[in-house]
C-alpha cells in the first residue's frame, strides 16, 4: 500500500514550514475585516481543523494500530515551484499559480462560511494583487 500525506519534518507544529500557509491565509481574511468586506465575528468563528502529523507522529501511530508494517517511509519537500509544473517562474506567477492550487482546496469552505461575495477580494488579497 502507498500513502501519501502532508506531515513536519520537524516536531514543533508552530514552526514557519507548518504554518507559513496557514498565516498568509489568516493575514488575507484579517485584511477583508480592516477593509470592511466582512464582520470580524464571521472570522472569530471561522475554523479550519487542519493537522499536519510529524514523522514520528506517524511512525508511532502505524506501529501501534499494529495491522500495518512501516517498510519504508520517504519525505519529499516540495519547492514554491512545485505549482508552475517544477518550472522556475517568477514570483508573480508562482504566486497566481500557488493561490490557484489554495483556492481549489479553500473556497468551498470560504464561500460556505463568508459567503461568496469575498471570494474575489479574498484569493486577490493572496496574491498580492488587489482591485480598488
Amino acid at each position: 500500500m502507498v500513502f501519501t500525506l502532508n506531515a513536519r519534518r520537524i516536531a514543533d507544529p508552530t514552526a514557519e514550514e507548518s504554518c507559513l500557509t496557514w498565516d498568509y491565509l489568516g493575514q488575507a481574511l484579517q485584511d477583508l475585516v480592516l477593509k470592511g468586506l466582512m464582520e470580524e465575528e464571521k472570522l472569530d468563528t471561522y475554523n479550519v481543523p487542519y493537522y499536519e502529523p510529524y514523522v514520528e507522529e506517524i511512525k508511532t501511530e502505524i506501529a501501534k494500530e499494529g495491522s500495518f508494517t512501516l517498510n519504508w517511509l520517504e519525505i519529499i519537500a516540495l519547492p514554491w515551484d512545485a505549482c508552475n509544473g517544477g518550472m522556475k517562474s517568477d514570483r508573480a506567477t508562482t504566486a497566481k499559480n500557488w493561490v490557484r492550487v489554495l483556492r481549489a482546496i479553500n473556497e468551498p469552505m470560504v464561500r460556505s462560511h463568508f459567503g461568496a461575495e469575498v471570494l474575489e477580494p479574498f484569493f486577490q488579497s493572496l496574491t498580492g494583487n488587489h482591485r480598488s
